[in-house]
């Protein structure tokens, strides 16, 4: 395989992996999933802010050299870069929130737990694709 190739598909695996584990920790934090029917539960506002969401986050992974396949060799040092960026974001969020700048609705608990299954599912999705 060669080099071009293998960073491709690194890269199409951690923002697929990062894509779902922002799903799966959005969807268990914030939303009921008591509900009965899917159709309940994917609605076009959750869809847009699950989306959205997403994007920010995978911007912010790009610009801190996330998806690079050199710079990601170190498991340790992915980490260390990964958590406090994610509890960063998540208090920039938070004091927009305070000040009135973002009109959302949240418990600040919630945006906390958020950050804590975000950053687990990503530690552990990046741990095995880098194993394998």
């Amino acid at each position: 395989m060669t080099k071009n190739l293998y960073n491709k598909i690194l890269l199409i695996t951690l923002l697929s992996s990062d894509f779902f584990s922002g799903i799966i920790s959005y969807l268990l934090i914030f939303n009921n999933l008591s509900y009965n029917e899917l159709g309940e539960v994917f609605n076009y506002d959750t869809i847009f802010i699950v989306f959205l969401l997403q994007c920010c986050w995978s911007t912010l992974f790009f610009f801190a050299n996330l998806y690079n396949s050199r710079a990601t060799l170190s498991r340790f040092d992915e980490i260390i870069r990964l958590v406090p960026m994610i509890y960063s974001a998540l208090v920039f969020f938070i004091i927009l929130h305070i000040f009135g700048l973002i009109l959302f609705d949240v418990d600040y608990k919630q945006v906390i737990t958020y950050g804590l299954l975000l950053s687990i599912f990503l530690i552990v999705n990046r741990f095995l694709i880098h194993t394998l």
